[in-house]
C-alpha cells in the first residue's frame, strides 16, 4: 500500500514538472526572441534584416525593433589574417574566422601574406600586398560573395601574377608604382560589384629568391668597383693634365723671366755703352780743348795713351821682356 501512495506522489510531481516545462519553456522562448529583437547599431556599421529570408532593409546607427520569429539579422562569416614574425625571424601568417551579423563601414587593412609569383624571366619573387578598403554597399557585400576575403585574396594573387608576370626582374625591382596602380585597376573593377571599394594598394615588400640576391649583391659589387677604377683613372689622368699644364706654365714662365732678364741686361749694357762712349767723348774734347795750346792733335794723344796701356799689359804678362824703343 505504501509502496502505491509513492508511486502515485512521484507520479503527480513528474505531471507537474512536465506542465510547469511546457508552460515556461515556451515562454522563455518567446522572451528570448523579443531580447534578441531589440537591435543597438553603432556608429560606422550597419546590418543586413532579412525577413523569411528575403532581403528586407538595412539598419542603420541607432536603436532598432525587429518583429519576433519573423526578422532576423543576416550573419556573414568573416575572415581575417594576422601576420606576425616568430622568434626565428620567419613572417608567418594565421588565419582567423568569425560568425557577425555587422557590416563595418570604416576603411580597413587587409593584409594578404608573403605571395610567390614569377616575372617574365622565370624569377622567383616573394611579394606582400596589402590594401585599404571599405565596404560601401553592404546589400552586395551580404548576397553577391558568399567568401568576401577568400575571393579578394584569390583575386589579388591572380591580378599580382598577371601584372608581375608580364614584366622582368629589373622592371617589377623598378618600377613598384606601376605595379601598385595596375593591380589596383584590375581589382577594383571587379570588387565593386561585390560592394568593396579598394581605397589604396601598397606592395609591402619585393624580394627575390636568395640565389638572385646574391648574384644582384655580387653585380652590385661589382659594377661600384668599376665605378670606383673609372673615378680612379679620370682622377689620375686630370692629375697627370695638371702637372703637364704646370710644368708648362713653369716653363714659359721661365722662360718669360730669362727674355725679360736678358731684354733688361741689354738695357743695361747699351746704356753703359753710351754712357761710356759719352765719357770718353767728353774726355777727348776736354784733352782737345787743354792740348790746342802746345799744338798736338788730340787723335795723337790717343794713339800715345793706347800705346803705353799696350806696353804695360804686355810687361805684366810676360816673363821675359825685351822692350826696343
Amino acid at each position: 500500500m505504501d509502496l502505491e501512495n509513492s508511486t502515485n506522489v512521484l507520479i503527480l510531481i513528474f505531471s507537474a514538472v512536465a506542465a510547469g516545462t511546457i508552460i515556461v519553456l515556451p515562454l522563455l522562448i518567446v522572451g528570448l526572441n523579443v531580447f534578441r529583437s531589440v537591435v543597438v547599431i553603432r556608429k560606422g556599421t550597419v546590418a543586413v534584416v532579412e525577413r523569411k529570408g528575403k532581403f528586407l532593409r538595412v539598419l542603420q546607427p541607432g536603436f532598432h525593433v525587429l518583429v519576433p520569429f519573423l526578422e532576423r539579422l543576416h550573419t556573414l562569416r568573416w575572415r581575417w589574417t594576422e601576420t606576425y614574425t616568430n622568434t626565428s625571424g620567419e613572417d608567418v601568417s594565421q588565419c582567423h574566422e568569425a560568425p557577425t551579423d555587422r557590416i563595418d563601414l570604416r576603411e580597413q587593412i587587409m593584409d594578404f601574406g608573403v605571395q610567390r609569383i614569377s616575372s617574365r624571366d622565370n624569377v622567383e619573387l616573394m611579394i606582400q600586398p596589402v590594401i585599404l578598403y571599405k565596404l560601401v554597399d553592404p546589400v552586395r557585400v551580404c548576397y553577391e560573395m558568399y567568401d568576401l576575403v577568400h575571393a579578394l585574396d584569390k583575386l589579388m594573387q591572380t591580378s599580382l601574377r598577371a601584372v608581375v608576370g608580364d614584366m622582368s626582374l629589373d622592371d617589377t625591382l623598378a618600377s613598384r608604382d606601376d605595379v601598385n596602380s595596375s593591380v589596383m585597376r584590375a581589382l577594383s573593377k571587379t570588387a565593386r560589384n561585390w560592394g568593396v571599394e579598394i581605397v589604396k594598394l601598397e606592395i609591402v615588400s619585393i624580394q627575390p629568391m636568395a640565389t638572385i640576391q646574391e648574384a644582384m649583391h655580387k653585380q652590385l659589387a661589382a659594377e661600384r668597383t668599376r665605378r670606383a677604377e673609372i673615378v680612379a683613372a679620370q682622377g689620375y689622368r686630370e692629375q697627370e693634365r695638371l702637372k703637364a699644364e704646370g710644368a708648362m706654365h713653369g716653363r714659359v714662365t721661365v722662360s718669360k723671366g730669362e727674355q725679360a732678364t736678358a731684354v733688361l741686361l741689354a738695357r743695361g749694357t747699351a746704356d753703359a755703352r753710351r754712357k761710356i762712349v759719352a765719357a770718353e767723348a767728353e774726355s777727348v774734347r776736354l784733352v782737345g780743348a787743354a792740348l790746342t795750346d802746345f799744338g798736338v792733335e788730340p787723335t795723337q794723344y790717343m794713339i800715345g795713351m793706347k800705346y803705353i796701356e799696350t806696353f804695360r799689359n804686355i810687361a805684366s804678362k810676360a816673363a821675359r821682356r825685351i822692350l826696343h824703343l
